[in-house]
């Protein structure tokens, strides 16, 4: 089989979904799998797909891509997955975890219910726990990799998200130990660590679009050391090459992917212990 298959959780938001129109434009004969919890937008992303594939409808068709909407938190959902995939395309080289959610609202840990605490872990990092577990057997056969989202505040403490925190952070680690691990299979495993970039994750904390396009400005011009647009699209690649063969001797890396802002902060925190020694 000349062509690499390509599993893809959280399609259907931004990276994700980008991360599949990138595939798609780029490694044409490959197969993806996108799974994601919401239907409609699915669909949106599947017609985009067609569209790039531009497939002749007096040509018989060869299918490029399916889709599995799930919940991955649900006990058994990701071995469903998995096998769907198997029986779809009958083997898996890159597993890419895009899926993650934050508090509902800020609000420090002293208030954090445990039950929020739960819902963001089983999302961004017991569910892929479990997706791993179940992909391995068929990453050993390909010698194939695995790419995991997580962010800059697994490396950057954020006050007010700190569950969101902690659950990158731990993600993190799972990258490194997987990496140590799985290295004899030639199985790489890496993250990808974006900063802040125009998400519907980030979008409900403001009750208008132009707070929010404020925000985001902000954000690009005061925590930034490049004061440039990061877009999911600058993510996607970054995600892309970590997936391909230009990336075969990085393993167990997480790339950051911040126009230097974790860089700003490194300088910030040094500036105040040289002026507390004063």
């Amino acid at each position: 089989m000349n062509y690499k298959v390509w599993l893809i959780t959280g399609a259907t938001g931004e990276l994700g979904s980008q991360t599949a129109e990138l595939i798609t434009k780029n490694s044409p004969n490959d197969k993806l799998i996108l799974t994601g919890r919401n239907e409609k937008k699915m669909e949106e992303i599947m017609q985009k797909l067609d569209d790039l594939i531009q497939t002749k409808k007096d040509e018989k068709k060869e299918i490029h891509h399916l889709s599995f909407i799930t919940d991955l938190t649900k006990e058994g959902n990701c071995s469903k997955l998995i096998e769907f995939t198997i029986s779809s395309f009958k083997k898996l080289d890159v597993l890419i975890s895009c899926g993650g959610i934050s508090e509902k609202e800020e609000n420090f840990v002293q208030f954090l219910k445990l039950s929020e605490w739960d819902e963001v872990f089983q999302v961004n990092f017991r569910s892929v726990v479990d997706l791993v577990q179940q992909s391995i057997p068929y990453l050993k056969e390909t010698q194939g990799n695995i790419v995991v989202v997580s962010s800059i505040s697994g490396k950057i403490p954020e006050s007010g998200a700190g569950a969101y925190c902690c659950s990158k952070a731990a993600l993190n680690m799972l990258v490194k130990v997987l990496a140590l691990e799985l290295g004899t299979n030639m199985i790489r495993v890496n993250a990808v660590s974006p900063s802040t970039f125009d998400s519907s994750m980030h979008s409900p904390f403001f009750d208008t679009q132009s707070q929010y396009n404020k925000f985001l400005q902000n954000v690009q011009q005061n925590t930034q050391v490049i004061n440039s647009n990061i877009s999911a699209l600058d993510i996607a690649n970054s995600i892309y090459f970590l997936a391909s063969p230009q990336a075969k001797s990085i393993t167990g890396m997480n790339l950051v992917v911040d126009c230097g802002v974790s860089l700003k902060n490194s300088i910030e925190f040094l500036n105040l212990e040289d002026e507390n020694s004063n």
